[in-house]
């Protein structure tokens, strides 16, 4: 792929994610296959957007304080960054979701350290605890049980260890 060839010089495991990303962006794409299609996925991805950035003002302007100063903009700066920190996995640290979200509300939009710990940590919740609880309510109609899931996790693991 032109991407590949282009970063040749970068060690393979670093050349080869950009290029999984844009073939899977291309495959993606591949479903859009008219001009309906096409005004129907930006009009969803706007309105998804829009209900998503509106969640993150109204989590941020529940806590009060000074993160009621924040626009709607401000709070999409926030979501949009926090869209980034999705892609980054800290050891230790958790998701680079709650930390693009404390350092987008420090460093741009001037919120105190503290607070901005308290909207990352609402943030996270607010966009964890539902769909955590939806997945252990529809566990069982799946036929999905813990015991089965640890099964599944100590598969992977050993398939993990036997390929290192």
């Amino acid at each position: 792929m032109f991407v590949e060839r282009r970063f040749g010089f970068l060690p393979a495991r670093f050349r080869s994610g950009p290029g999984r990303v844009l073939r899977s962006l291309a495959a993606g794409l591949g479903a859009i296959r008219s001009w309906p299609d096409l005004t129907a996925s930006v009009v969803c991805t706007i309105l998804l957007w829009t209900l998503n950035v509106t969640i993150f003002w109204v989590s941020f302007h529940s806590l009060g304080g000074e993160l009621l100063s924040i626009s709607w903009w401000g709070a999409a700066i926030a979501s949009y960054l926090g869209g980034i920190g999705l892609a980054l996995q800290l050891p230790g640290v958790g998701g680079g979701i709650q930390i693009a979200i404390i350092e987008s509300l420090k460093r741009i939009l001037g919120v105190a350290p503290e607070t901005a710990v308290g909207g990352g940590i609402l943030i996270w919740a607010v966009l964890t605890f539902p769909v955590v609880g939806l997945g252990l309510v529809l566990l069982p109609f799946q036929r999905v049980s813990f015991r089965r899931l640890e099964a599944m996790a100590d598969g992977e693991a050993q398939g993990a260890g036997a390929g290192a």
